[in-house]
């Protein structure tokens, strides 16, 4: 078969299996450079959409490359990194006719849990090292910048130089340069990634790739976990509790009661009150002052601001409003 064939045949038409490896090298790289080639003749602008994706997967270099990734800081606790680097190019080449032709094993997850610093537990569901990690390491390669380019600037986590400090250091500027604002909104997804359907993710793949055999593989290798029903299940009995148990919403945290700034919501009650818990924080800064040996005189500052009373007179004026109740 010519080069010209080659190149007007689709991919998945292609008999792969009757190749050698050499030729089958040959092929992909020419089809590669063909679509490169074109790209630079339009002026090097790449398109909207990615074509040619399961021919760079299935180039050794990138196999080779995401192997390398997927095995980094993992050599010396997994023996399955060190049973296949025993037969390395071997599962190389044909976890590279596994991508051409698109038939690879029965999928197989393990369940792990891991506690994050944080206390909470993660269940993690992964896969074998060989076929599968290496094969998303390699989807990464190819496609990592297109699909990092595509996301706002305000995402964060598990991306190269854009981790929680980046995150920090954004929400500290916002706040600096909007006085105005004086909170932010801290949440949580309950298993959002087994919660992802994964139609969506479908149809974002396809507004950034136009190649079907490369959405043939994803739908085969990624989409193979379903935790649909799981996960139904797991929310509803969540939210059946939370209305059983519905007293979390209606109290306040202690914390709140004690703020030490006035532009922030105190306890809710009289103004007497009020002053009470002003004159308690003014003396535990007292004490800590006093034991640091430092000089400190706690004062009484009302909301009104024009008065000063001494912390007997508080005193004395709400034992007096209880009396007079």
């Amino acid at each position: 078969m010519t080069d010209q064939e080659y190149l007007k045949l689709n991919v998945l038409e292609i008999d792969w299996k009757s190749l050698p490896d050499e030729e089958i090298d040959r092929v992909l790289q020419l089809r590669v450079d063909a679509y490169e080639l074109h790209i630079a003749e339009r002026g090097g602008k790449r398109p909207k959409r990615e074509g040619y994706v399961l021919e760079r997967l299935a180039l050794m270099s990138n196999l080779r490359k995401a192997d390398d990734d997927a095995q980094e800081g993992k050599l010396k606790e997994n023996r399955g990194i060190r049973r296949h680097n025993q037969r390395k190019e071997k599962d190389l080449r044909l976890l590279q006719k596994m991508i051409l032709t698109l038939k690879f094993p029965p999928p197989h997850y393990e369940t792990m849990y891991r506690k994050t610093d944080a206390g909470k537990v993660r269940e993690i569901a992964k896969q074998r090292y060989f076929p599968w990690r290496i094969l998303h390491h390699d989807i990464m390669i190819v496609l990592g910048v297109k699909l990092y380019s595509s996301l706002i600037m305000d995402t964060f986590a598990c991306i190269k130089g854009k981790g929680l400090h980046f995150g920090v250091k954004r929400i500290k500027r916002f706040m600096r340069l909007n006085p105005e604002y004086r909170w932010f909104w801290k949440t949580d997804f309950k298993k959002y990634y087994q919660s992802m359907p994964h139609a969506v993710i479908d149809s974002g793949l396809e507004s950034k790739v136009k190649d079907e055999a490369f959405i043939m593989l994803v739908e085969i290798t990624l989409f193979s976990y379903v935790s649909s029903e799981d996960i139904e299940n797991l929310l509803e009995e969540e939210s059946l509790r939370k209305e059983r148990c519905a007293d979390w919403c209606l109290y306040k945290p202690t914390s709140r009661q004690l703020r030490a700034h006035r532009d922030r919501p105190l306890h809710e009650g009289s103004p007497t009150v009020k002053g009470l818990l002003s004159v308690q924080r003014r003396h535990r800064r007292l004490r800590q002052d006093k034991r640091r040996g430092k000089a400190a005189h706690a004062r009484l500052h009302l909301l009104d601001g024009d008065c000063h009373r001494s912390c007997s007179e508080i005193e004395h004026s709400a034992y007096a409003a209880d009396e007079t109740k």
